[in-house]
């Protein structure tokens, strides 16, 4: 299943995470704050757009819980397509009436305001497609800008990963590989989600249903433009199901399937890891240096896209070995 796009200041591609910290030098400078992923296939996409400025008399605390101080009340959102010649006005919506409650913490939650680019009466965004994102004032002005290129489709090859997967011999590699389309996608995440189902502590007939996502490899840079591929053992599928998942003496679990699903996104994502990365570890000044690809502003616009195989079996050895094997014969997976 799809789900809507909507990047928050906190949710940078998969894994990242931020601080809350942002330090600005200029008194009543507004600076706008944007971020935002875009994809080819959905239609309907989420962006936020904030601001952020330093009143010498109130103090920062105080300002992050004050709606006026984090959010624009008369500035618009727009997405420019050269290659259709249109302008689209995103919507002002409440980010929690759309599904996409904000996390508890510094700022304010309540308003929670994001732009709605709503696709649905226009073409779809096309894979290599160039958008340009824009904050305007009442005046016309433009606060801030970005542009992107849309990252294209791309497949798994046939066959990697297998269906059914044999997990039940440890050592035996599992391999995912995909085939790269086009020249924007620059960066790749691989999981695995994995479905099963288990009885009530206090009922053994009554089953709800399970997941676990497995981040099997995470910021892959883009190496080949034919093919790409990681691979795992069956052993570290069990070690990780150890891992995820508390011993249950009293219940019943039965492994339904899993799905796998490959996460590309564009350079300006790859750009960001890249210099999030170049100064951190123990010999670094542990100054963590600043991208973006706002012009006027800060933030990240970018584009992802992803591809999923999903309803994967795996072997009746490889489930007696989830159910008696030396990691997992605890879980009471029968």
């Amino acid at each position: 299943m799809k789900y809507p796009i909507v990047l928050t200041l906190c949710s940078l591609f998969l894994f990242y995470s931020c601080d809350n910290e942002l330090e600005l030098t200029a008194d009543w400078q507004n600076i706008p704050i944007v971020y935002g992923i875009l994809a080819e296939d959905e239609n309907v996409q989420y962006i936020r757009v904030e601001k952020a400025f330093l009143d010498p008399e109130t103090n920062a605390l105080t300002l992050a819980q004050n709606p006026d101080s984090i959010y624009y009340q008369n500035a618009s959102v727009q997405l420019e397509r050269p290659a259709t010649n249109e302008t689209i006005l995103l919507e002002r919506v409440e980010g929690t009436k759309e599904g996409f409650p904000r996390d508890p913490g510094v700022f304010v939650n309540d308003p929670n305001f994001l732009y709605k680019l709503d696709l649905s009466n226009s073409d779809p965004l096309v894979g290599g497609e160039r958008v340009l994102l824009r904050i305007v004032d009442e005046r016309d002005n433009i606060l801030a800008s970005s542009e992107t290129r849309i990252v294209e489709g791309f497949s798994i090859v046939n066959g990697q990963p297998g269906d059914p997967l044999t997990l039940d011999e440890y050592d035996r590699p599992v391999r995912i590989s995909w085939r790269p389309q086009g020249e924007v996608a620059a960066i790749y995440d691989v999981r695995m989600t994995i479905y099963y189902e288990e009885s009530l502590p206090t009922d053994a007939s009554t089953f709800v249903d399970k997941s676990l996502t497995w981040v099997i490899a995470k910021n892959l840079l883009r190496d080949n433009d034919d093919r790409m591929g990681i691979q795992f053992s069956g052993e570290d599928f069990y070690r990780f199901m150890d891992g995820a998942i508390e011993p249950a003496p009293n219940q019943i679990r039965r492994f339904r399937d899993l799905d796998v699903t490959i996460s590309a996104a564009g350079g300006e994502l790859a750009q960001y890891i890249r210099v999030r990365q170049a100064n951190t570890g123990i010999t670094s000044s542990q100054v963590v240096p600043t991208f973006s690809n706002v012009e006027g502003g800060l933030g990240l616009f970018s584009s992802s896209a992803e591809v999923s195989k999903t309803g994967i079996r795996i072997t009746p050895g490889s489930l007696d070995s989830l159910a008696q094997g030396f990691y997992t014969r605890d879980l009471s997976f029968e």
